[in-house]
């Protein structure tokens, strides 16, 4: 038993020898074979916040109302969403704004691609910083985003871009005629400027008053003259319906000249009733 004392022991020394130089490798903490990896990231923050400093796991209404609730001065300094069993949960760490820091925080979380890029287009202009984000995939499939954005005082807003497009340059104005004077084109005359049409006349036509009707002479007044001096004798005539002086006077074989002038008349009017003079040749 004795000589074999020694070989036991050399057989230990060397297994002890072997066992130092290879160090010990620590368990791996990636995902087993097979499983699937959390679908979540998170823009590495400038602050580690404990477990204990985000509030539960709430809806985003839930959290939404907590937000609502909280003191003037307090903000959503960072949210964090999960999909827990297809639902969507959200929680966060809120926090007093430092006031001698930042003007204004906004927080925005369950926010889809194309509502990030209008919202942190918004925000960049108005001269916000991003401080915190989050992103989740929704049983839908759907990635959410969670951010948190600062405007540190006094920070100047962005100034917008331009995304009218350049109008075209003007064309040169027409040279003048000392400057058409030494080229060998002769100069164009102006064109005559159409004659200005009259406006068509939309007044009513001028309605006169209907003339009177005078009836015409048979002869000339130097004849009645004559006719009325002429005779010496004179008949009595009385107007009846349907009379005028130019009938009257046919009948009596006479003119209207001496009718009218033997009776003093003006015009041919007459009345039934009326008693004329007639004048007899």
């Amino acid at each position: 038993m004795k000589p074999l004392l020694p070989a036991v022991l050399l057989t230990l020394a060397c297994l002890a020898s072997s066992c130092s130089k290879h160090p010990t490798r620590a368990p791996a903490t990636g995902p087993a074979a097979g499983e699937t990896p959390a679908a979540s990231y998170c823009l590495p923050a400038s602050t580690a916040w404990a477990d204990d400093e985000y509030t539960q796991w709430m809806t985003r209404a839930e959290l939404q109302y907590f937000q609502d609730q909280a003191p003037t001065g307090q903000y959503f300094a960072h949210v964090e969403g999960r999909n827990n069993a297809g639902l969507c949960e959200f929680r966060a760490v809120r926090k007093p704004l430092v006031a001698e820091q930042y003007a204004a925080a906004e927080v925005c979380w369950g926010l889809s691609d194309n509502e990030v890029f209008d919202t942190e287009l918004r925000l960049l202009r108005a001269g916000f910083v991003r401080k915190s984000m989050q992103v989740f995939v929704s049983a839908s499939g759907v990635a959410l985003h969670q951010l948190v954005w600062l405007k540190p005082v006094g920070a100047p807003p962005a100034p917008a871009p331009q995304t009218a497009a350049s109008s075209p340059p003007e064309p040169p104005p027409p040279p003048s005629v000392d400057e058409t004077a030494g080229l060998d084109h002769p100069a164009t005359p102006p064109a005559a400027e159409p004659e200005a049409t009259p406006a068509a006349d939309t007044s009513p036509p001028e309605v006169k008053p209907p003339a009177a009707r005078v009836a015409p002479p048979t002869e000339s007044r130097s004849g009645a003259e004559r006719a009325v001096a002429g005779p010496k004798k004179f008949t009595t005539y009385t107007v009846v319906q349907g009379d005028v002086v130019e009938k009257i006077a046919r009948r009596q074989h006479t003119t209207v000249e001496a009718i009218l002038a033997a009776n003093n008349l003006k015009n041919d009017s007459l009345q039934i009733g009326q008693k004329l003079k007639i004048p007899k040749k």
